[in-house]
C-alpha cells in the first residue's frame, strides 16, 4: 500500500523517511498526507546530520492523491534528475504511480537562494 510522509536526503545518499499507509493519513480535497514535520524528524535524529538545522537538509514530501491513484513526490529540485534517490524513496513509501513536484517548502538552502535576504 502507498505510504506518505516526509523524509531527508543525508550527504551520503541515504534517505530517513517518516511515513504511514496513507489510509492512516489526514485527507484534504481528496489528497491524503501525513502530520509529520521535519523539524521534529530532524531534532530526533540530529546525530545523523553535518549541520544544527533542518532546513540545510534537503527534503520532500510524499502525499497520495486518491482520485488519480498516484502519490505526489515533493523533491528538492537539485534531485529531480537523481535516479539513485529517486529510487530509494519510491521503495521507502512503497509508491506505484507518481508525479514529482517541486515546492519552495522542499528546498535547500542553494536553491533558496537569497529569498531571505532583505
Amino acid at each position: 500500500m502507498n505510504r506518505i510522509g516526509i523524509f531527508f536526503i543525508c550527504s551520503n545518499g541515504e534517505i530517513i523517511a517518516n511515513h504511514i499507509p496513507y489510509k492512516k493519513g489526514r485527507m484534504l480535497n481528496g489528497l491524503y498526507d501525513s502530520n509529520s514535520d521535519h523539524w521534529e524528524l530532524f531534532d530526533s535524529l540530529i546525530f545523523k546530520f553535518d549541520t544544527d538545522d533542518y532546513i540545510n537538509v534537503p527534503r520532500g514530501r510524499v502525499i497520495f492523491d486518491e482520485l488519480n491513484n498516484q502519490s505526489i513526490i515533493y523533491i528538492d529540485k537539485c534531485y529531480l534528475s537523481d535516479k539513485k534517490v529517486l529510487k530509494k524513496i519510491i521503495k521507502s513509501f512503497q509508491v506505484k504511480n507518481y508525479v514529482i513536484k517541486t515546492d519552495i517548502h522542499y528546498q535547500c538552502p542553494n536553491c533558496l537562494g537569497n529569498i531571505w535576504d532583505d
